[in-house]
């Protein structure tokens, strides 16, 4: 009645653009509202950092600050895989340098390599680029971090080839006992028993030498749903 609603307007038009700056600020850092990937160790700390903020009524809560500023570091200190395998084999990315992942097969595996766009590469891009494949009727050939050579047969005549070197072979195919030459192999049994896997290359500069990191989607503990793969 005396006109004085127009102050507490004015506080509420405030809050409505920090809240505006604050999604900007989010929509920046993850498109569409995608953040990518998101590290187990960060999960568990933002979940940590969330509980005692919500759960405890005290100044204790004030710890949930260290705690979600340690969530965020871990966030933004996460590495992506270079190479991306699909359970089936035929889907098989690399990630190139400005961070785009390089399709082996853009036309197969669609729902399953737009996933790996969400996760891996928000906001960017997806193709196939003529340099990092080189392919024949036997199969195709990558080199990754200038040093690490991925060899993806589709015959077994190009695996005495293949096997002789390559640091790396994804295959359908079987892969037989002989062939020890490559660091890693995952093969028809390895896909099947394991499923998609993920390869992260580290590079030691000081040694001049890659280590090559592999995580298997079905890791080694046996679960119900998992009796078929065995």
């Amino acid at each position: 009645p005396f006109g004085l609603e127009e102050y507490g307007l004015i506080v509420m038009g405030k809050a409505i653009e920090m809240v505006v700056i604050v999604a900007r600020w989010v929509a920046e850092r993850g498109p569409s509202g995608n953040t990518g990937f998101l590290p187990p160790a960060a999960l568990l700390a933002g979940t940590i950092a969330l509980i005692v903020a919500t759960q405890l009524k005290s100044r204790l809560r004030l710890l949930s600050l260290p705690i979600a500023m340690a969530a965020m570091v871990i966030f933004s200190l996460r590495q992506y895989p270079d190479i991306i395998i699909a359970e089936s084999g035929d889907s098989i990315a690399i990630r190139s340098d400005d961070g785009q992942l390089q399709l082996l097969n853009p036309r197969k595996g669609k729902f399953i390599t737009n996933i790996w766009k969400k996760a891996f590469a928000p906001g960017l891009p997806t193709s196939r680029s003529a340099n990092t494949y080189q392919c024949d009727d036997l199969g195709c050939t990558a080199t990754i971090e200038s040093n690490i050579v991925l060899a993806i047969p589709k015959r077994l005549e190009a695996l005495q080839e293949d096997c002789s070197r390559a640091d790396i072979i994804v295959t359908r195919l079987k892969v037989p006992d002989w062939c020890n030459g490559p660091t890693t192999i995952i093969d028809r049994k390895m896909l099947q028993s394991r499923g998609g896997h993920t390869i992260q290359i580290v590079q030691d500069d000081k040694k001049g030498k890659s280590t090559i990191l592999v995580s298997q989607s079905i890791n080694r503990f046996k679960r119900p749903w998992s009796r078929h793969r065995r």
